[in-house]
């Protein structure tokens, strides 16, 4: 026996559930699957909800990613994205954040911009670390000068015959 042929508009693409040709069954389908994803992700926990999110981010193309960061830059308050934290928070709090860096971490943010060089250039984040070293500087650096602990770090670091000092 033959089978009936299907009509064209009932062919499938890669799903049984997709129609190939008809674009409103095919829309009208894809709502119903979106409301049906959104139904489940509103009835599980958060750890189950960043699991999808993942799962999805993985599978998207740049472009896809492009979309996603257009659309939340535009949700998101500017000052949020534009804004170097250093230049809001007050020096004492970015010293504090700082000084929970290693001395290798320092140096990298000393390369971000002017302002976060001048911040992690502070005697107060090099002065432990030269002292915990058993270097101390042969001289009380003014206070215009900027600096004089890291300097002398990092001359110490370059006349040890142990390199690996730069790291903490």
């Amino acid at each position: 026996t033959l089978k009936p042929t299907e009509p064209e508009f009932l062919k499938t693409n890669r799903s049984a559930w997709t129609p190939k040709l008809d674009a409103k069954n095919n829309h009208k389908l894809f709502l119903e699957r979106v409301s049906l994803i959104t139904h489940w992700h509103d009835k599980w926990n958060e750890k189950q909800r960043k699991q999808l999110l993942v799962h999805l981010l993985q599978r998207t193309t740049e472009s896809e990613i492009f979309s996603i960061r257009e659309w939340i830059m535009k949700r998101m308050p500017e000052p949020l994205w534009r804004v170097d934290p250093t230049s809001v928070l007050p020096k004492w709090l970015m010293l504090h954040i700082f000084s929970y860096l290693t001395t290798a971490e320092l140096c990298v943010c000393s390369k971000v911009s002017s302002h976060w060089r001048y911040l992690s250039e502070q005697d107060v984040l090099w002065r432990h670390r030269t002292a915990s070293r058993g270097w101390f500087l042969p001289y009380s650096p003014p206070p215009t000068q900027h600096g004089a602990w890291k300097q002398y770090y990092v001359m110490c670091v370059k006349n040890s015959e142990k390199p690996s000092l730069l790291v903490d």
